[in-house]
C-alpha cells in the first residue's frame, strides 16, 4: 500500500472533524497529561537533545519545549500535521521519514519518543527502526515508545481505527523486539487516563474497577502475571552501550 496519499492528506482526511482542532489551548490542555505520563522520563539537563518521532502538529514537541527543552525537535512525514505545528508556532519541526531523519545523528540524543509510531510501520521494518533508534541514542539513554495493546480487550479500535496501521503489541512482543535491536528493557507501564481533577478521577476509578475484572479472566485463563490491558501500552528501553570515545 502506498501511504503517501494517507500522510500528505492526514489531516484533512483523517483527523478533521474526528479530533478537536489543535490549538494553543489543546496544546496547553494536554501539557499536565504529559507531565505526569511522560515527565518521569526526561533528563535535568535543560539542554540535553531530545526527539519527538513522528511528532504529528506537535503537541508533545511543544510541552517538551514549554518545559525548557529547546533543543528537543520533532519529526513527522505529514506536510499536513507539520504545517499545523508550525501555524502554532511550535519549533525545530522537521519533514522527513524517519530512518533518513537518523541515519547521521549518532549518539546524539538522550531521549527519543515514539508515540504512535511503531504501529504505522510495516512489520519488516520495525527492527531496522529500533536499530536506527539506538544508534542516535547517547549511552545510558532511552527510548520511550506508545502503541497499541494487543492485550486490550478493546484493542482493535485503536489497530482498526486507522487505515495506515499495521500492527499492535504487547508486553511480550515488545520485549522481544528490544533484545533483538540490542536494547535493554526498562519499563512496561498502562498509557490510559491519569487523574486530575473530580470528573477524570472518577473516571479513572471506573476504569481500574473494570480493568481488574479482565485481569481476573487473564489469571483464571492464563495464570498470574503482570498484565496491562489499556488501549495502548507504553514501553521504555535504554541504549547500554558502551561510549567508546
Amino acid at each position: 500500500m502506498d501511504k503517501d496519499n494517507f500522510y500528505n492528506n492526514y489531516v484533512s482526511t483523517h483527523q478533521a472533524g474526528r479530533k478537536e482542532a489543535p490549538s494553543i489551548a489543546t496544546l496547553k490542555a494536554r501539557s499536565g497529561k504529559w507531565r505526569r505520563q511522560f515527565g518521569r522520563y526526561l533528563p535535568e539537563s535543560k539542554t540535553a537533545r531530545i526527539l519527538d518521532a513522528g511528532c504529528g502538529h506537535g503537541a508533545l514537541l511543544w510541552w517538551l519545549q514549554s518545559e525548557g527543552y529547546e533543543a528537543a525537535e520533532g519529526v513527522d512525514v505529514s506536510p499536513e500535521q507539520i504545517a499545523v505545528g508550525t501555524s502554532l508556532g511550535v519549533k525545530n519541526l522537521n519533514l522527513g521519514m524517519l530512518e533518513d531523519f537518523l541515519n547521521e545523528k549518532t549518539k546524539h540524543y538522550k531521549v527519543i519518543f515514539m508515540r504512535d509510531v511503531l504501529e504505522h510501520i510495516p512489520k519488516e521494518n520495525v527492527c531496522s527502526i529500533l536499530s536506527v533508534c539506538k544508534k542516535s541514542l547517547a549511552p545510558g539513554g532511552v527510548v520511550v515508545i506508545q502503541v497499541p495493546n494487543a492485550d486490550s480487550p478493546f484493542f482493535g479500535r485503536i489497530r482498526y481505527g486507522d487505515f495506515t496501521h499495521e500492527n499492535a503489541y504487547n508486553k511480550t512482543s515488545l520485549m522481544q523486539l528490544f533484545n533483538v535491536a540490542g536494547l535493554e528493557p526498562v519499563d512496561f507501564e498502562s498509557a490510559t487516563l491519569v487523574p486530575f481533577g473530580a470528573r477524570t478521577f472518577f473516571k479513572w476509578l471506573a476504569w481500574k474497577i473494570v480493568s481488574n475484572v479482565y485481569k481476573l479472566a487473564l489469571k483464571v485463563e492464563i495464570g498470574p502475571g503482570n498484565y496491562i490491558v489499556s488501549l495502548n501500552i507504553i514501553a521504555v528501553a535504554r541504549n547500554n552501550s558502551v561510549d567508546e570515545a
